[in-house]
């Protein structure tokens, strides 16, 4: 990469499974662990001898669900160790043979199926989605089993870059809506906690498209991304008001700067409304603005390397010898530069300087409420090439979109089009 960016680990919570194989990454041992029972957490650092393993993973009375953990552990340990002792096929192979001497019910044959599935998929980031979700069918009051189908599911997209709009959807509807719906209709052959420290851990990484436009939206043709671009904006107005979080591990204290951050952005939506640009780049910027306004209200920031490796960064250089490094400085001169454009596009100087009051009166009043980092992240240059940053990831916001305002057609940059 040509710039180097410093990013606070304080902003980015990172799961286990983030940077692991499948079966390592399922959180079974996490959620046994919470309640009460760390024998996999011991497994998954010491290994577990074969004898010992047979005895757990054969055992009639032992859960489906700590069965999986066993595996988890298992796998993570030949996964993570330094130096382990043996393999993992050794134990495939000891499991395979144990059950060619049992005779199996119906819902045993099933378990071990199951089992065996995951054993096979041991090391890979492309798990079996389908034999999974044959087996969730099989044993439809398992909840071992439904999360595992689910777990599959959501990895299988987030890992192998299947996080289209459909797929998604598909997900969603056919998959974890009815999974969450259940949830206290299934057999606890697992703790219920599962849900939430597995599969909503998981998913919301599943559902980040992080820009990627056929991941938001359906781009089968212009009407259908501008309407789901549209919805999706819409509903972060409807949460902003309402103060709705993005997600349970951010904090509420900016509820207290919603109204502002409500009025900002129907200012910029009027703005963008009168713009002459096509109906799908309004749409766009829209998007845009109101989704990441959200998320600097959460102190969540993507906007930092998108504004550094994108073309307004390359405009603020020309300034670099009356302005040095003060990006507002640049920023300013760059709209006075622009003004006979932004005025032809339909942005009057009126409309800039009631964007400028609007954004320093959200600045104020979030520095004034939120306990969190609103500056953007540092950022240094390898070639010796200036590379402006904001102190405030708001003055980034403003200026962007006024850089938007005269080229219309830069806010795919902000957006991964393909």
């Amino acid at each position: 990469m040509k710039y180097v960016v410093v990013v606070l680990a304080l902003f980015f919570y990172t799961p286990a499974f983030a940077d692991s194989s499948f079966l390592s990454g399922l959180n079974f041992t996490t959620t046994y662990r919470e309640n009460g029972d760390n024998q996999y957490e011991s497994i998954s650092e010491k290994g577990i001898s074969t004898t010992s393993f047979l005895s757990k993973i054969n055992d009639g009375k032992a859960t489906l669900g700590s069965k999986v953990a066993l595996l988890e552990a298992l796998s993570s340990y030949y996964e993570w160790a330094e130096k382990p002792k043996g393999n993992f096929k050794s134990f495939q192979n000891a499991f395979a043979a144990s059950l060619q001497k049992i005779k199996s019910a119906d819902n045993e044959k099933y378990e071990n199926e199951l089992l065996m599935q995951l054993m096979s998929d041991y090391g890979t980031s492309s798990p079996d989605v389908l034999k999974y979700q044959s087996l969730a069918k099989k044993m439809p009051n398992s909840l071992t089993a439904q999360t595992v189908s689910v777990m599959a599911y959501a990895y299988d997209i987030l890992y192998n870059d299947r996080n289209d709009f459909q797929n998604i959807q598909n997900f969603r509807m056919n998959f974890l809506n009815p999974y969450n719906e259940n949830i206290n209709k299934f057999i606890a052959d697992v703790p219920i906690e599962v849900a939430e420290l597995s599969v909503a851990e998981l998913v919301q990484y599943t559902f980040d498209c992080e820009g990627r436009l056929n991941c938001l939206v359906d781009t089968s043709s212009p009407k259908s991304t501008i309407d789901g671009l549209d919805i999706l904006s819409n509903t972060i107005k409807d949460n902003i008001n309402s103060g709705v979080k993005i997600g349970e591990m951010y904090s509420s204290d900016w509820f207290a700067t919603k109204d502002t951050a409500y009025n900002w952005i129907n200012i910029t939506e009027k703005n963008i409304e009168k713009l002459k640009a096509s109906e799908i780049q309004k749409a766009e910027m829209r998007y845009f603005f109101n989704n990441t306004l959200y998320q600097l209200m959460h102190n969540i920031d993507y906007l930092t390397i998108k504004f550094t490796s994108g073309s307004l960064n390359n405009e603020l250089k020309k300034y670099k010898a009356k302005c040095k490094m003060d990006a507002v400085c640049a920023a300013d001169l760059y709209v006075k530069s622009a003004n006979t454009q932004l005025t032809k596009n339909g942005i009057s100087a009126k409309d800039i300087q009631a964007l400028e009051a609007i954004k320093t009166e959200y600045a104020v009043v979030f520095s004034a409420n939120v306990n969190g980092f609103d500056g953007a992240f540092a950022v240094a240059s390898t070639d010796g090439t200036p590379v402006y940053n904001f102190t405030s990831n708001f003055d980034t916001l403003h200026y962007l979109m006024i850089y938007l305002y005269a080229n219309p057609e830069k806010i795919s940059e902000m957006y991964n089009m393909e």
